[in-house]
């Protein structure tokens, strides 16, 4: 063990090696590392500059730990390479590089963050690659941000994954990882709003649903964002070299707009966008949307229910168009009766005509003129 110390202590103050990250990949024969090969030609172009210092590199997921292995090659003159995992069975990892120090815990716990603050209180690069899940991103991020130096990078892997719903993010799921890194790139251009908004005031979205933020201070030293194929790097410096600064106007001679010479050290001057409405808050994108969901949430209860209403009124109504069809086959079997007995009548009503007209006849018949005496005696006899 004092050997392999003595070792790497001496290849610390060594000059850096010249194998490439992908030659470092393509011949590792130790711990599993697992990496699209994208990140490996990501992460030459981002960290060979950093190859000959004494970085402090914190990773966040390490899964059989293969990686910290790789990076204490690459990193050759590396004092602090620190790897935190969830998974109980990062215990298990053993390494002879003294540099080299494993943090089995929730990175986004209290206890898991002075753990890694322990083996250093600050990071020159930083490297996410843990659960993948848009929360777990987020809440990393802000939580260990402000542990990277300035002139560090922050690297967020397999950001592809924001993608999906089982990682709690979609194409344009507004609380996704991608969401909330792509409104970073808003908090650089802070100075050019032309509304009195802080930076935090776009991401207060995020605070309220994940319930953690970063401070005005921190979020003024992000200084670049860039987007890679599943890969987001955060670069930090201080404030006074995020802003635009002065113009620079040089040269003698001027086609067109010639006084742009007397521009040369003016500040940008930002025009006020307190009358666009496009640049109001609140509300934000996110809680608009929310509102409309929960708006639509409660049209499609109300459309439901009077579906059910309405379905309960076509039931009635075709009950009772049943009943009005029963109704008029009576009233038609009324009519037929109505129209039989009209004809019976009519044929009574002839009938006494005709028993009229023969009793008028009767009385008018001479027959009739000469019992009239008898007929009256009769009629006194029965009274009597």
């Amino acid at each position: 063990m004092l050997e392999a110390r003595t070792r790497i202590l001496s290849e610390m103050n060594s000059t850096p090696g010249t194998q490439t990250l992908l030659d470092l990949y393509a011949s590792h024969r130790g711990k599993v590392s697992d990496k699209w090969t994208v990140y490996i030609n990501i992460y030459e172009e981002l960290f060979r500059s950093y190859r000959g210092s004494r970085l402090r590199l914190l990773e966040i997921g390490i899964q059989n730990g293969g990686s910290l292995e790789i990076w204490s090659r690459y990193f050759e003159n590396a004092t602090a390479l620190v790897g935190c995992d969830i998974n109980a069975a990062c215990t298990q990892l053993r390494y002879d590089d003294p540099r080299i120090h494993v943090v089995v815990g929730d990175a986004n716990t209290d206890e898991s963050e002075r753990a890694i603050a322990a083996h250093s209180e600050r990071f020159d690069l930083i490297i996410d690659d843990g659960s993948h899940r848009s929360s777990d991103i987020i809440r990393s991020f802000i939580r260990y941000f402000p542990r990277l130096e300035q002139g560090g990078i922050f690297v967020v892997e397999d950001l592809h994954c924001s993608y999906w719903q089982e990682f709690e993010g979609g194409l344009v799921d507004p609380w996704s990882s991608m969401s909330f890194l792509k409104r970073l790139a808003d908090i650089i251009n802070h100075e050019h709003w032309g509304a009195p908004y802080r930076r935090a005031e776009i991401l207060r979205s995020f605070e309220r649903r994940y319930g953690v933020g970063l401070d005005e201070e921190s979020l003024a030293q992000i200084h670049a964002v860039e987007f890679y194929n599943s890969v987001c790097v955060i670069r930090k410096r201080a404030p006074s070299a995020n802003e635009l600064g002065p113009r620079v106007v040089v040269g003698t001679d001027a086609i067109t707009a010639a006084q742009l010479m007397a521009q040369h050290g003016m500040r940008a001057m930002v025009e006020a966008q307190t009358a666009n409405p496009w640049s109001i808050l609140p509300p934000l994108p996110e809680d608009e949307l929310l509102e409309l969901r929960s708006r639509q949430k409660i049209w499609l209860q109300t459309e439901s229910e009077l579906r059910v209403e309405l379905k309960q009124f076509q039931g009635s109504v075709s009950a009772k168009d049943l009943e009005l069809s029963q109704t008029r086959q009576e009233l038609k079997h009324i009519q037929q009766q109505l129209q039989t007995t009209q004809a019976r009548v009519e044929e009574c009503e002839g009938q006494l005509i005709t028993l009229k007209d023969e009793i008028r006849a009767i009385r008018a018949s001479t027959s009739w003129r000469v019992t009239y005496p008898m007929r009256k005696l009769a009629d006194f006899l029965r009274r009597r």
